[in-house]
């Protein structure tokens, strides 16, 4: 699943709009504690009671060897009116992962250590994910850091899409 990056616009944290290098490509640029949201849609080939793992898509413009941390919260609700998000103490659930990138401009493609698993996920529930850029704990990557996505991978059923458009799916 892809989901919509949506950028703070007022908020603090925002990554910045900026060139890649030299190039004419543009990206955001994150910095320490910079973030952005996705909203990822489940689809109808979702498989019942099968994991979720995050990764983000990104690159360096540089070639420092430091690890970029990221950070990922996320909350979860069913759709259909059977469901609200838990944000519990505001934050939802948090893991964190990092990887160096020493090669200028490499596409990285950072993957969450866990899968997310939860028994009430089900085709059409929305998981909702804040990915934060944070320090890594000691030196940290000095490159600019561009996001270009973060996407989700689930097991998916043999069929192409689920047997039943609404509840129940299977």
């Amino acid at each position: 699943m892809v989901g919509q990056l949506f950028i703070p616009v007022t908020a603090q944290g925002a990554p910045q709009w900026g060139s890649v290098g030299d190039s004419d490509f543009y990206a955001y640029r994150f910095g320490l504690d910079t973030h952005c949201w996705f909203a990822y849609h489940l689809n109808h080939d979702y498989r019942l009671n099968s994991p979720i793992r995050l990764h983000v898509h990104w690159l360096a413009d540089g070639s420092d060897a430091n690890t970029v941390r990221w950070t990922v919260q996320y909350v979860y609700a069913k759709g259909h009116n059977q469901g609200t998000f838990d944000f519990g103490d505001g934050t939802g659930t948090t893991q964190e992962f990092e990887e160096a990138s020493p090669n200028a401009f490499r596409h990285m493609t950072t993957l969450m250590p866990l899968g997310i698993d939860n028994t009430d996920f089900e085709p059409d529930g929305i998981l909702w994910v804040k990915v934060s850029r944070v320090s890594n704990g000691g030196t940290d990557n000095q490159d600019n850091v561009f996001v270009l996505t973060a996407d989700a991978h689930y097991q998916a059923n043999d069929a192409r899409a689920t047997k039943n458009r609404l509840l129940p799916f299977s």
